[in-house]
């Protein structure tokens, strides 16, 4: 990533060249970028960065002050594509969960970003030598019917502010002929889920897989006729809660 003044000139340059231990293996750069956001509203410029292993599945989080020096990093078992400022103090990173198999949403504490997302010690997605702590909150929303019938694997998710709530979409069936298949989460500005629903598209190509014999039922016969049925939440204190999507 590179920092120019207005005239072009180079003023700064960062990337990743970190090292971390899985239970899975050792993983080394390089690390290509995915997404940054620039906050300026303490009135200090500071960016969020996110990569994740140009092979394999780690992902790695870090903020850069404005000096371009590194406030932490967060290390987590999956890919991260987006990253989003809550607050002066809270990040939003967005991707999938390798460990969990599903879309993924954290939000992470600015001021203690030294950690890894959650895994048991002796699991092949804990990391040995990152830090010690933990999302504030880490949300999974699992892969739908139709992401399995169509082999499309990655429900990576993506988030859009809509008034005071987010609403946080996973990416069911990637755009190709046509429009991509979304299932549709929306959240409170706590993160606290308010409904969920799967879009147009994705019934469409329910109707595409039940022709070709992958799906065995209709839209109307179907268990997630109503949208998604539940999400995975993981919280300090708590662990891992299973909570209703209706």
């Amino acid at each position: 990533m590179l920092w120019l003044t207005l005239r072009g000139a180079l003023e700064r340059t960062f990337s990743f060249d970190d090292s971390v231990s899985f239970g899975a293996g050792d993983y080394r750069a390089p690390w290509g970028i995915t997404d940054f956001e620039v906050d300026e509203r303490t009135g200090v410029r500071r960016v969020a960065v996110s990569a994740h292993h140009y092979t394999w599945w780690p992902s790695l989080v870090t903020v850069l002050d404005d000096g371009w020096r590194r406030r932490g990093t967060f290390v987590h078992a999956g890919w991260i594509e987006r990253v989003h400022w809550l607050s002066a103090e809270r990040l939003l990173v967005l991707g999938f969960s390798e460990a969990l198999d599903g879309g993924m949403a954290a939000i992470l504490d600015v001021n203690d970003l030294d950690g890894q997302s959650p895994a048991p010690p002796d699991s092949p997605f804990f990391c040995a030598n990152c830090g010690t702590g933990r999302p504030l909150r880490y949300i999974v929303m699992p892969r739908s019917e139709v992401n399995r019938a169509s082999s499309s694997r990655f429900n990576r998710a993506r988030a859009d502010p809509v008034g005071e709530h987010f609403v946080v979409r996973t990416i069911e069936v990637p755009q190709g002929v046509g429009d991509a298949a979304d299932a549709l989460y929306e959240f409170s500005p706590s993160f606290d889920l308010l409904s969920a629903s799967f879009s147009s598209r994705y019934w469409e190509i329910h109707r595409t897989l039940e022709e070709q014999g992958k799906i065995a039922h209709s839209r109307e016969e179907c268990p997630d006729r109503d949208g998604p049925r539940e999400i995975l939440v993981w919280e300090p204190g708590a662990g891992w809660n299973t909570l209703t999507a209706r």
